[in-house]
């Protein structure tokens, strides 16, 4: 039974790693190995303004360089 949860819990872990990182890759269109508020302005254009673009970058910029890398958010 442990084995069981084990197992499907590596499955579970897996499976969101590979969501994460092709999120990631998603908003990474130009391969930099970042996601920066360009990246998100070239994707939501004209539906978020300029705060919510800077919120959305600021909230995952674990070392608070104005980007999102691959480190920041485990992808």
């Amino acid at each position: 039974m442990v084995e069981f949860l084990v197992a499907n819990l590596k499955r579970q872990q897996i499976s969101s790693e590979r969501n994460l990182k092709a999120a990631f890759d998603f908003f990474d269109q130009q391969r930099r190995g970042y996601i920066d508020i360009e990246d998100l302005r070239r994707i939501f254009g004209p539906l978020c303004d300029e705060s919510v673009l800077k919120a959305l970058v600021d909230d995952a910029d674990a070392n608070h360089d104005g980007k999102v890398d691959k480190i920041d958010n485990g992808a």
